[in-house]
């Protein structure tokens, strides 16, 4: 019993502290992971905010809309930016608004809300610190929304570094606040909440009823937080209620994380496992004194009964043996007593003889046990390899796990920007052939009379060219539906494609095709793009670049089929400039783009089409020395 209360008295404390520490770890868990969440939320808007700055449409539009004297091509520009940056906001769930600042005033020259063009924004801090670089301004109360909101500022400057506008970026707290109010974690009293520089509440936590920026959190877990320091403690929180709180100062978002949960939890639970622990030491106690009772009933008869033979034996009444009454230990017991009475009448003198054999019987008895030993071994190392195989299968699951997670996230971005293009698409495609059909009507009428209307109409015509371009990328870029493959002869159906084909003035094309005898099963409006893309881009590079030395006046498009190993390959070797290495690495970023036109969509849906098909695409290239793009599919799609 002595043992079971020494016992009982070592559990009680340690318990109360392992409950202790467990509940502040899961605090700490639950903190990193609220604050990889106000991170993530915080860089969608500078994630936004720079991709904004930096898209060369943007701002060439925004020269337009600044100098252009023709209100027609002004409204043009300002209809193009406004889909443009709705595009880019429809992408960031968080986003409220992007607007775009004038660089020295400070009016919304144009927004994604409408409600915000035309107001004067010059006297806020976050446009004077857009002026010179990213910036993310305090939670701020808006009185229009009648919320809080944040700001992110970065400026929009033009080739020559020239400040053209300000960005700034309206982001949305209520997506914030609804992941920081899940509870997952936090018991039944827990809360996670955030406060500004101020202490005024930016989340209400889920125990106040509170509106954000309208109270303020008075605690030394939030005097903590905002002298910027981390850490745990017990304290009283704003109601004035026990609570044991972490908080964290975030220096980027100018904002305290506070994650609490009341003491009163934590001593129930520390109560509840007190109690579980003198009952289970109970239990015990009356258990071993039920076996004992037991045991002591039960050897007592048999024991005697040896003690009184042994008696007679010592006598020297060698006739006597103990009854054996079963063949448990008692009875094997009285088994081995009866056998050494046997061993004594028989004989004294054997007595060496049967020391010897004992002796050997104790070798081979030791020897029996270090095999038992070898085989211990052999098991454990079987069950470590095991252990380690298991891990492994672990690891590689997880790693698919997180891989179908990714792919299945991009899907589900990709079926987003889809679902809005495609409506865009179908808004912008009926206006744009009006246009292209009055603009065809206009010149006929006009060509001859009005040369400055014949020029207008003509910048009409490529810009509607453009457009269409552009929809047909986003479209093919967001296109995640299966292939519908069939087997066609490759060298047969790329004549025809480049047939179709029309090359600028001064590029010549010249065709290699080494595979007359292979069909191989592809989808061919697919396939059609893709060839397209990287044909039209190779003419542009080779334009841009001038003339050939060799060949003055004209340059070379070598297209080339072969066979390579286990793969079918399409090469387009062009004259041009090459790339630079920091461009090379960059071109299959969806809207990076090195043209004055575009939305860099070419190349990233070139690849997504070859890896729909198990291929993909290699480019070599070497700044003044041309590139070379290798389009490949695995040959074990080919029929001979």
């Amino acid at each position: 019993m002595v043992p079971l209360v020494l016992a009982a008295g070592f559990a009680l404390p340690n318990a109360q502290i392992s409950i202790t520490d467990s509940v502040t770890g899961r605090l700490k868990t639950v903190a990193d992971l609220k604050t990889v969440q106000v991170r993530r939320w915080l860089n969608q808007g500078r994630e936004v905010a720079q991709l904004v700055s930096i898209l060369r449409d943007t701002r060439n539009r925004l020269r337009t809309l600044l100098d252009s004297g023709d209100a027609e091509e002004g409204n043009l520009a300002r209809r193009d930016l406004y889909a443009e940056l709705r595009g880019i906001a429809a992408i960031f769930p968080s986003v409220w608004s992007i607007s775009l600042l004038h660089a020295t005033g400070g009016q919304v020259l144009l927004s994604t809300d409408p409600a915000l063009e035309g107001r004067d924004r010059g006297d806020e801090g976050y446009f004077r610190a857009g002026q010179q670089g990213l910036h993310a301004s305090p939670v701020l109360y808006s009185l229009g929304r009648e919320t809080p909101v944040l700001v992110v500022s970065a400026p929009l400057r033009d080739n020559d570094s020239s400040l053209l506008a300000v960005v700034a970026v309206e982001m949305n707290l209520s997506d914030l606040a609804t992941a920081l109010s899940s509870r997952a974690g936090l018991g039944e009293t827990g809360t996670a909440y955030l406060v500004d520089a101020y202490g005024f509440y930016v989340t209400s936590p889920s125990n106040i009823e509170s509106d954000p920026l309208r109270a303020v959190a008075e605690s030394e877990g939030v005097r903590r937080a905002l002298s910027g320091q981390d850490g745990s403690t017990a304290y009283l929180d704003p109601r004035g209620i026990s609570v044991i709180g972490i908080y964290r100062w975030l220096p980027k978002g100018n904002l305290g994380l506070l994650v609490e949960i009341e003491k009163a939890e934590l001593t129930s639970q520390i109560r509840q496992t007190w109690a579980l622990i003198v009952i289970t030491g109970l239990a015990l106690l009356l258990f071993a004194l039920l076996v004992a009772h037991y045991m002591a009933k039960r050897l007592a008869s048999p024991l005697m009964r040896i003690a009184e033979v042994a008696r007679t034996l010592r006598a020297g009444d060698m006739s006597r043996r103990v009854p054996i009454g079963g063949s448990d230990e008692i009875g094997q017991l009285a088994a081995a007593f009866n056998k050494m009475a046997d061993g004594l009448q028989h004989s004294y003198e054997d007595l060496e003889h049967l020391v010897e054999q004992r002796t050997a019987k104790l070798s081979e008895v030791n020897a029996s046990l270090t095999d038992e030993i070898a085989e211990r071994i052999r098991v454990e190392e079987k069950i470590n390899q095991l252990n380690e195989e298991l891990e492994q299968r672990v690891e590689d699951r997880t790693a698919e796990l997180r891989a179908a997670q990714d792919t299945l996230l991009r899907n589900e971005r990709l079926s987003t920007l889809g679902q809005l293009t495609a409506t865009v698409s179908h808004e912008l495609r009926n206006p744009l052939g009006v246009i292209r059909t009055s603009s065809f009507i206009l010149h006929n009428a006009l060509a001859n009379r009005e040369p400055r209307a014949a020029r207008a109409l003509e910048r009409i015509e490529r810009a509607v060219v453009r457009c269409d371009r552009i929809i047909d990328e986003l479209l093919d870029f967001t296109r995640i539906s299966g292939l519908e493959p069939e087997p066609m002869p490759i060298d047969r159906w790329l004549a025809s494609v480049l047939g179709e084909q029309v090359p600028p003035s001064g590029v010549r094309i010249e065709q290699i095709f080494t595979l007359p005898g292979v069909s191989i099963s592809f989808d061919p409006d697919r396939l059609r793009r893709a060839v397209i893309n990287v044909f039209d881009n190779a003419c542009q590079a080779m334009l841009d670049h001038g003339t050939d030395d060799d060949r003055p006046g004209e340059h070379l498009l070598t297209v080339r089929t072969q066979k390579q190993g286990g793969r079918i390959e399409v090469y387009f070797e062009d004259s041009g400039p090459g790339m630079a290495p920091d461009v090379r690495d960059r071109i299959f970023e969806p809207l990076f783009s090195t043209k004055g036109f575009g939305v860099g969509l070419g190349l990233p849906v070139v690849k997504q089409i070859m890896e729909q098909h198990g291929g993909g695409i290699e480019i070599e290239t070497e700044e003044g020395r041309g590139t070379r793009v290798c389009l490949w599919l695995p040959f074990g799609y080919a029929v001979h």
